[in-house]
């Protein structure tokens, strides 16, 4: 999965999403009713923590059921080609091959791979590439479960063998994630960035409003969050793009997976 943002100041930003490489929808973010991008006093990306995987900062909320292997985000727009030349490197890594040999580094400020999770690996996601912490503190939110790590056969090539952190929320509201990431991944509202991850998804989503985070920088209300979301009407999934100001007011982009 990946999204590429591109901000504009006092303007909706630009949202292209990714799935398996290849772009499912792309488009200038809607739906925002009382969402104003020129009144940066109630839109302040900047304000917030480290970003978050698994659900959202600090609050835990939406928590991501399943496993995540890779992220990584960029200081800049990636095109698609970039995108899809990252997927299929990721088709064909293996076990104990550094992921950082044949991605995309230009603009690359945080690179987490559990192939690769460091010495406190049940504690520490320890970053390949960037982190102002040298990766990201696993955290247990009310009755939620730190995630594990745990290695399956890859769904795409069953020679390779990759590794995961495995996020099983324990209740409906919150969730073990992993936060702290460093301060380079902060952007605001009128920057371009790009955010990349490797993902499985459970086969049921763990909270009620049937909504699981990928990765976030959203603190008390405003920031952004990026991951899927499930329409019980029409029985689909999105992949989506929220961006929150503080006076709760949201404006999206998605498209059906």
């Amino acid at each position: 999965m990946a999204v590429v943002y591109n901000g504009s100041s006092g303007l909706a930003p630009y949202i292209s999403l990714y799935r398996d490489g290849g772009n499912v929808g792309a488009g200038t973010a809607s739906g925002g009713e009382g969402f104003d991008y020129n009144d940066t006093d109630d839109i302040d990306f900047l304000q917030n923590g480290h970003g978050a995987i698994g659900s959202t900062y600090l609050e835990g909320m939406y928590p991501f059921a399943g496993g995540i292997s890779v992220v990584r985000v960029y200081n800049r727009m990636l095109a698609s080609w970039e995108v899809s030349g990252n997927y299929n490197w990721g088709l064909t890594e293996k076990l104990g091959t550094p992921t950082f040999s044949t991605i995309v580094t230009n603009g690359l400020v945080l690179n987490l791979d559990a192939a690769f999770p460091g010495a406190t690996r049940h504690d520490n996601w320890e970053a390949l590439w960037g982190g102002d912490f040298n990766g990201g503190v696993f955290n247990t939110i009310g009755n939620g479960e730190c995630p594990v790590i745990g290695s399956d056969a890859h769904p795409d090539n069953g020679s390779n063998y990759v590794c995961f952190y495995n996020f099983s929320p324990a209740s409906n509201l919150n969730s073990g994630n992993a936060e702290e990431f460093g301060t380079d991944i902060n952007f605001d509202y009128d920057d371009d960035f790009t955010i990349e991850a490797w993902v499985r998804v459970a086969q049921k989503g763990p909270e009620s409003a049937g909504r699981g985070i990928i990765f976030s920088d959203q603190n008390n209300g405003d920031g952004y969050r990026f991951g899927g979301r499930h329409d019980a009407d029409q029985n689909k999934w999105y992949l989506e793009m929220i961006m929150r100001d503080n006076t709760g007011a949201d404006d999206t982009e998605k498209n059906a997976i």
